[in-house]
């Protein structure tokens, strides 16, 4: 459900414009978002994508104030197909019509049943997005590890398995190094390699720009749209419950913020425990 009024297209996959936080902002288009939660709950709840599970999840966008135009409205446009075939939208009084659609769906489901199987659902990668990821970083020159980035990265593995087998003790491996020096290149071959190992695992970088930058290196024209969920600003960390993920890899941690910006008034503070690990 989006509060939305009006809205812009812009170029790019999935992108569009509308008025957000006091000002018109550039942000994803409303099936794209519904979609990519769907496939973020297929790709890592493990009750939905095990070979037993029989629930099928469906994603709409519902914008109850968006009155859509008669002609040319810019949310229906052909650059969005792919996302509105997966996601259908739903305007200002569309909400028979939705409602309709989901008492096709779910009215004779076992809701109760269905609700706590997602809850209880162990969070891990699944085996198509452990994949993905490893088909998109092997034989791509631009993440080949050279010299001690190779170093770096088998240090890291190294420490992470130590850290397994020993102790659920949480620690902090920090690799240094120059602009230019490969830190990006590590990281990502850490993430896919931490993926295989079932752990659940996301990438953090606070520069919204750069982040784009290492999405679309690593993704490209492929279409593995699902693996854009593993990469996240660190806002998106503000309320999340503590132990929830297993492995967290921050890249330019020089940029983070001592406080989330969605909580201003918080008066809390990331306390990191004792830090080694290798100088890349």
């Amino acid at each position: 459900m989006k509060q939305w009024q009006k809205a812009k297209v812009l170029e790019g996959d999935g992108i569009d414009q509308t008025y957000l936080g006091g000002r018109e902002r550039e942000t994803v288009h409303p099936s794209y978002q519904a979609s990519s939660y769907k496939r973020y709950l297929q790709n890592f709840n493990e009750s939905l994508y095990s070979e037993s599970s029989s629930i099928q999840l469906h994603s709409f966008a519902y914008l109850h104030n968006y009155i859509m135009a008669s002609i040319g409205e810019p949310l229906l446009d052909k650059r969005y197909n792919s996302y509105l075939k997966e996601s259908p939208l739903y305007f200002q009084f569309g909400d028979s019509e939705l409602a309709k659609k989901i008492r096709k769906l779910v009215s004779r489901g076992n809701g109760k049943e269905i609700a706590e199987s997602i809850e209880k659902g162990k969070i891990r990668p699944s085996k198509k997005l452990v994949e993905t990821v490893g088909s998109l970083l092997k034989g791509n020159e631009e993440f080949v590890l050279l010299d001690e980035q190779k170093v770096a990265y088998e240090k890291v593995v190294s420490k992470y398995n130590q850290f397994v087998e020993q102790t659920d003790q949480k620690n902090v491996i920090i690799i240094k190094g120059g602009p230019g020096t490969g830190k990006s290149v590590i990281g990502l071959n850490v993430m896919s390699y931490m993926l295989t190992k079932k752990a659940y695992v996301e990438y953090i970088t606070p520069n919204q720009a750069f982040r784009e930058v290492l999405r679309k290196k690593l993704i490209g024209t492929s279409g593995h749209v699902e693996v854009r969920d593993l990469f996240k600003g660190s806002a998106s960390y503000v309320h999340v419950p503590e132990n929830y993920f297993d492995v967290l890899i921050c890249d330019e941690a020089h940029r983070l913020k001592e406080h989330g910006h969605m909580k201003k008034k918080s008066k809390g503070k990331t306390k990191l425990p004792k830090s080694f690990g290798p100088q890349g």
